[in-house]
């Protein structure tokens, strides 16, 4: 159902955003579809499958708000987020 919902959205200009903790629960096709991810500390499974190999001894034991942007629109980008 989400890869239709996301597939319908693509045609028609429409951007998702999707947050999960366990990327591989969701269908293989709609990772392999995302333009831009953002990758935060995870196990080192998790970071290999999200394409981050060259960031894994970083991402793996990252302080809160710390994130890798991954995009097809520029290089990769280390990211942290100012604490509330």
């Amino acid at each position: 159902m989400i890869n239709r919902i996301l597939r319908l959205g693509r045609v028609r200009g429409l951007g998702t955003v999707l947050a999960t903790h366990m990327p591989q629960d969701l269908n293989e096709l709609i990772l392999q579809l995302t333009n831009t991810k953002v990758i935060m500390r995870n196990n080192k499974d998790v970071l290999e499958d999200m394409g981050a190999k060259e960031y894994i001894d970083m991402l793996v034991s990252a302080p809160p708000g710390l994130a890798l942007v991954k995009s097809i629109r520029f290089n990769d980008v280390l990211m942290q987020t100012s604490p509330p």
